[in-house]
């Protein structure tokens, strides 16, 4: 949320006849805030995309109403006018073989609100694919499904699954959540997901569940008592 004090000076010299706390709306959450022009404003993030936006009339005259719009009927909120796209922070990513030898990287980038999920092409640069803006994602792996390429994101209290949507002629691929996957206990955060052999397998804290790849029969291993998994991985031989 950005906010602007607006303070009104009257005849008098040295007189304050009005202090105004002023909503423009929400952006990224900014490093730095830059004006460029008395209605330019260049938001810099180190936690989400930079953007660059327009103040409202409101904001520049210091006149609005209590229903958004200043005396003259005006939006009184920021207008985007380009937003920069960004990786930072990279918390985790993952590497995406699709059938045709294309190579795809799967970021978890950015922090708090500003937290998004971004699939980019790796080739003589990166080009953006897809995003999708999630917040609290603490870990993901890719993992396969029969001939479906699976996302499984991990956050403090569930996990989420995402399958890959192949691009068609005029559409642009992307990613959409599923939940039909039976093996993976999306009521529980995950610590492991892995295919391993034929095995499709998820470690939660209380136990292992594993099912044949393209199978529905969940197999499950649950640790005893009040133990429990903290840490997990898989070696490939």
């Amino acid at each position: 949320m950005v906010l602007m004090l607006v303070r009104e000076r009257g005849i008098a010299v040295g007189k304050v006849e009005r202090i105004e706390l002023m909503d423009l709306g929400d952006t990224s959450l900014p490093t730095a805030i830059i004006p460029l022009s008395s209605s330019l404003i260049y938001i810099t993030s180190r936690f989400a995309d930079s953007q660059l936006v327009k103040l409202p009339h409101a904001a520049i005259t210091g006149t609005s109403t209590s229903e958004g719009m200043d005396v003259e009927g005006k939006e009184s909120e920021m207008e985007l006018v380009a937003s920069h796209a960004s990786l930072a922070p990279v918390l985790d990513a993952v590497l995406v073989k699709k059938d045709g030898g294309s190579v795809s990287v799967v970021t978890c980038s950015g922090a708090d609100k500003g937290g998004s999920l971004r699939v980019v092409r790796s080739g003589v640069g990166l080009s953006e694919e897809a995003s999708l803006f999630i917040e609290g994602i603490r870990e993901m792996w890719f993992v396969r499904r029969g001939t479906n390429d699976l996302l499984v994101l991990s956050f403090s209290t569930e996990t989420c699954v995402l399958s890959f949507t192949e691009a068609l002629d005029g559409e642009d691929s992307g990613v959409e959540e599923v939940d039909d996957v039976a093996v993976v206990a999306t009521e529980l955060p995950t610590i492991l997901a892995a295919n391993i052999g034929e095995l499709l397998v998820q470690v939660t804290a209380s136990g292992v569940r594993f099912a044949r790849n393209g199978e529905e029969r969940v197999e499950e291993w649950n640790v005893e008592g009040r133990k429990k998994i903290t840490l997990a991985a898989t070696v490939v031989m």
